[in-house]
């Protein structure tokens, strides 16, 4: 049974997984909004059967530890849902190259960047805000997508300061958004209603 249900939920997973590559929502990214997803779901689901929520339930149920629940409440309960996500590489690097002052111009711009180089350039931001990600791997996939321009002397220019593979509109993420979450709530209601033990239903 078990299996069945990883597999069919992976299976789930696949075209939400390649809608959040498209729009540069990385691993990283992902698995703390699912994390704080976890929490929010299970108190909301414990909290509609009247009973006290607390940090050790929550994390029997969502299979975290009680200090990433405590945290992770405690963002909740702040309002700070989204606050604290630690960004891709590709977005770091991007980010770094738009707001550090390093990697500015005189005039508060971000500065055009020769490839090589010890100081200011694509290597030296790469190795800063990337780690130990090969700068010329990176500079590639920066390319391909849009958000850097290769100039006619070799040197690079921003385009933006964000990572996504597709360019749309905050209306049109919406309407994403509105359509998945209708879905899914469809999806829990269906699930619920073709539950046999009675557990959705006991109070």
């Amino acid at each position: 049974m078990k299996n069945s249900l990883i597999s069919n939920c992976y299976q789930l997973l696949l075209p939400l997984t390649r809608l959040l590559l498209r729009l540069g929502i990385s691993w990283r990214e992902m698995s703390e909004l699912t994390k704080r997803a976890y929490v929010q779901a299970a108190a909301q689901d414990y909290a509609e059967k009247r009973r006290p929520v607390n940090t050790s339930r929550l994390a029997i149920m969502t299979g975290l530890t009680r200090k990433e629940v405590k945290r992770i409440r405690d963002l909740l309960a702040a309002g700070n849902c989204l606050d604290e996500v630690r960004s891709g590489a590709a977005d770091a690097v991007l980010l770094g190259w738009h707001s550090d002052p390093e990697f500015r111009a005189a005039n508060g711009l971000p500065a055009i960047l020769d490839i090589e180089g010890e100081d200011r350039s694509f290597n030296a931001l790469t190795r800063r805000f990337a780690g130990d990600l090969p700068p010329g791997a990176m500079l590639k996939e920066l390319v391909r997508v849009g958000a850097v321009e290769r100039l006619e002397s070799g040197r690079l220019r921003l385009l933006r300061d964000h990572y996504a593979q597709v360019d749309i509109t905050d209306a049109t993420l919406d309407h994403v958004a509105q359509a998945m979450t209708t879905m899914g709530r469809s999806l829990v209601n269906y699930v619920e209603d073709q539950d046999c033990s009675g557990n959705s239903r006991q109070h």
